[in-house]
């Protein structure tokens, strides 16, 4: 059976750390998947937000 079309793999890379293979819900809201990605690699949410925000 094929996977959902709306779940991606995406390899998600930052300075001094492996990069991750994750699979992303694309229905869910994107706020949401960036928490994901930051708690999984100690980033702090909040200043991620903030940098999407101001681009």
């Amino acid at each position: 059976m094929p996977p959902p079309a709306d779940i991606v793999k995406v390899a998600i890379e930052w300075p001094g750390a492996f990069p991750k293979l994750m699979e992303i819900d694309q229905k869910k809201p994107l706020s949401s998947i960036i928490k994901e990605v930051c708690d999984g690699s100690g980033m702090n949410y909040q200043i991620i937000i903030n940098l999407f925000l101001e681009h």
